[in-house]
């Protein structure tokens, strides 16, 4: 059950990361992002890997949100 969960976050990581990147939807993300957050904390010091790996695709969501948005701001 684990390995599914893990398998789950990555692919909702992935394309969270494609929506915003190739379709430029930052709010998919956002929601994307509040959700990796949501399942992190709530398996905080229970199930270590879950807890990291939701955080992870949080933080490379919210990461490519603020490329998203710089390069916006540079191409106008």
């Amino acid at each position: 059950e684990i390995n599914w969960t893990l398998l789950m976050i990555v692919t909702a990581t992935l394309i969270n990361i494609y929506v915003v990147k190739w379709k430029g939807v930052k709010a998919f993300g956002a929601v994307g992002a509040w959700a990796l957050l949501a399942i992190s904390l709530r398996h905080w010091e229970l199930i270590p890997i879950i807890q990291w790996t939701a955080l992870a695709g949080f933080a490379a969501i919210v990461l490519s949100i603020i490329k998203s948005l710089i390069l916006k701001l540079k191409s106008v």
